[in-house]
């Protein structure tokens, strides 16, 4: 992008809100290109959205003026900061903390455009030194190479000097997982009110903040599927950035059992309610159902715990590993877990059938076997999506 850019406003009616202003201007990506971007304004002044405006175009036009003598830190402040607005809050939150953390130390005092290749290096072999994981050195390099793509983008600087130095190597480490058994043991060693949100992560794949974020609305008991519309992250709902986004999960007898058994004992079950809600009916806060729920059964059960490797996402690993063994089938498995990108999942459902979700997770429901007697007297599930 290399010309200066005024924006521009326009009114819009809406019926909840009446009048409003949106307001469009282009941002520059990390990789060098120029995405168009609107933003609703919630006023009825034309004047007040201008300002607004101004706000957003100030740090992307201001890198045309001086670019060669702003710092790090104030390219932090007028460049980065307005980039990150897109992004979910937790990827905000880990970017925040590692530029606060571990590069504005460095960095922050010197002109963008004196940063070099040697600097770049020494920090991450001093943070080598002081014992940051291999993973994380690889994070703060790629956190650098965006960066340095973006301010490349804003003419900033002629060149990233992220490009002249080697990419951290990352070992990779076997993750921990938990055996049928083990995972029958903790289940049926947490509260009962707790069971079926354990059975969820299990047989969906889910994390844990899809899990949370479930509402009875999402459960279709005619049709047998569940669906992920959103998502929790400190108490906060994230809805999904596209539809395709939006996604269903087979619901097998196990599921659907837990599911039905847990709507009998739940103070909350109206379709709008969240499935797993907490007292005062908001969705329960993950740190706080790993400390009370989740440790004291593993720890009933012998399963001795390794920090940071131990928590909810580890059910999420183990089901994976399972229905892996269970199908042999990678693409298979990297459907159900959601690790593959838009291209290889497209690839990955051009070649599975129309039931692979029902029989695969039916094999890791066999896989699984779980008793019945976990949730005894089950009703039918009632209940079904709009």
């Amino acid at each position: 992008m290399d010309t200066f850019q005024k924006g521009c406003v326009f009114p819009r009616r809406t019926k909840t809100r009446g009048l409003v202003h949106v307001i469009r201007y282009r941002v520059p990506t990390a990789d060098g290109r120029v995405k168009h971007r609107s933003e609703t304004v919630h006023t009825t002044k034309k004047k007040e959205a201008e300002k607004i405006l101004n706000e957003r175009l100030n740090a992307i036009n201001g890198g045309m003026r001086l670019p060669t003598e702003i710092t790090f830190a104030q390219f932090i402040d007028s460049h980065w900061e307005p980039y990150l607005s897109n992004l979910k809050p937790s990827t905000k939150e880990v970017h925040r903390s590692n530029v606060k953390n571990h590069i504005m130390p460095d960095l922050g005092q010197h002109k963008l455009s004196d940063v070099r290749a040697q600097m770049l290096a020494g920090l991450l072999e001093r943070k080598r030194l002081e014992g940051l994981k291999p993973k994380t050195r690889l994070n703060l390099y790629l956190l650098l190479g965006k960066m340095f793509n973006l301010a490349v983008a804003l003419e900033l600087v002629e060149s990233s000097p992220v490009q002249r130095i080697p990419r951290p190597r990352v070992e990779r480490e076997e993750k921990p997982t938990l055996a049928p058994k083990q995972i029958e043991a903790v289940i049926a060693n947490v509260p009962p009110q707790y069971r079926a949100l354990f059975v969820v992560l299990v047989f969906t794949g889910l994390r844990i903040g899809e899990a949370l974020g479930l509402k009875w609305q999402d459960v279709d008991s005619e049709n047998g599927k569940l669906y992920i519309r959103r998502s929790i992250w400190r108490g906060q709902e994230l809805t999904p950035k596209s539809k395709r986004s939006i996604r269903s999960k087979h619901m097998v007898l196990t599921l659907a059992r837990a599911l039905a058994w847990h709507r009998t004992v739940a103070h909350y079950s109206q379709p709008e309610h969240y499935i797993f809600a907490g007292g005062s009916g908001g969705p329960l806060h993950p740190d706080d159902v790993r400390r009370r729920v989740l440790y004291p059964a593993m720890d009933k059960v012998g399963i001795t715990r390794v920090k940071r490797a131990f928590g909810f996402h580890l059910f999420r690993h183990s089901a994976g590993t399972e229905l892996q063994q269970a199908t042999g089938d990678i693409k298979t498995t990297s459907s159900f877990l959601g690790h593959a990108s838009t291209a290889i999942t497209g690839d990955v459902y051009l070649h599975l059938t129309p039931d692979a979700d029902r029989s695969s997770m039916e094999k890791l429901e066999s896989a699984m076997s779980f008793p019945t007697a976990l949730f005894p007297n089950v009703p039918k599930l009632a209940g079904s999506v709009n």
